[in-house]
């Protein structure tokens, strides 16, 4: 990838960020409470680097984009966002309680299928025709 490749490709990535956040009506500040991070740090992922990818799949279940659209620009139907429209005075502790449980979903759907790929790639122990 040539430096205006990389140029280009990073400006569009920190502008999909952006409007990802605003079209949830958060601010950077609160953003960056939802990702643990500081407000300074996260600003930066908005306007010269692109967000790295420990954060992303939170950043995505938090505005309800997908990975693929966020990172490539490429337009997939919208999941709903954790939060919409969110209003001053709104309960943080409400909302963080809405994010861990959705992480917490994610986790419990992984395990599942961690266990399901376990059971067909016949890593349980199988008895032969002679029952052994």
């Amino acid at each position: 990838m040539s430096e205006s490749e990389e140029f280009i490709f990073n400006n569009d990535y920190c502008g999909r960020t952006k409007r990802f956040r605003e079209e949830t009506n958060m601010s950077a500040a609160d953003m960056a409470d939802l990702l643990d991070i500081p407000a300074d740090r996260y600003r930066k992922y908005e306007n010269r680097s692109p967000m790295p990818v420990y954060l992303i799949a939170k950043f995505c279940r938090i505005v309800g984009c997908d990975l693929e659209h966020l990172i490539l620009g490429k337009p997939r139907d919208r999941m709903k966002p954790v939060l919409i429209a969110r209003k001053t005075g709104t309960d943080d502790v409400g909302i963080q309680e809405r994010v861990d449980a959705l992480s917490q979903k994610g986790q419990q759907v992984a395990r599942a299928v961690a266990g399901t790929s376990a059971a067909k790639s016949g890593t349980h122990r199988r008895k032969d025709i002679r029952g052994n």
